[in-house]
Order: C-alpha cells, then structure tokens, then sequence
C-alpha cells in the first residue's frame, strides 16, 4: 500500500470513531489513557497473530494508529525537528 492509501485507512477509523463516541469529549482523555486504548488493541493484534489472523490483526493497528492520530490531535505534539545538515542512513549509523 502507499502511504496516502494508509492515512485514508488511518482517516476511515478516525471517522468511524467519532460516530462511535460522539457523546464523549476525547480532549478530556490523558495520553496515559490514549496509550492504553492502543496498548489494549495492540494486544488484541497479538492475539489474532498467535492465532494467524493476519486480517484481523491489521484491523487491530488500523485502530492502533488512528487512536494515535487523536491522541496527537487531542495533545499538542511537537514536531519532528531534523537536521539538514546531517546524513542519516539506513542501518542508523551517520
């Protein structure tokens, strides 16, 4: 898949949330809390995975990543600051 087909898929979740939750004020919920809704479907991802779901498992991190997605909607994150004038490689050396 390309990276925009994942954020649309990432987007479709989103959307799907906020119908789910509607009555709920996701700005009131911690980044504690968002990181255990996403370690708790992360789990369930294993879980499908022991059992050699692969689909169901993709399902689970398409919840994973777009909890993540408003957990930083919700937060302020900073951004990712990168050096221009350094090299970075593959393998992580410089």
């Amino acid at each position: 898949m390309k990276r925009e087909d994942v954020y649309k898929l990432f987007d479709g979740e989103r959307d799907y949330q906020d119908v789910k939750w509607s009555n709920k004020d996701n700005a009131d919920i911690s980044v504690a809390e968002w990181i255990n809704y996403m370690e708790y479907q992360l789990n369930k991802a294993k879980y499908y995975v022991y059992h050699l779901d692969k689909i169901g498992a993709l399902e689970e991190i398409r919840k994973v990543g777009s909890l993540a997605v408003v957990c930083l909607e919700n937060n302020e994150c900073p951004k990712r600051i990168i050096e221009t004038n350094t090299e970075f490689y593959l393998d992580g050396s410089k």
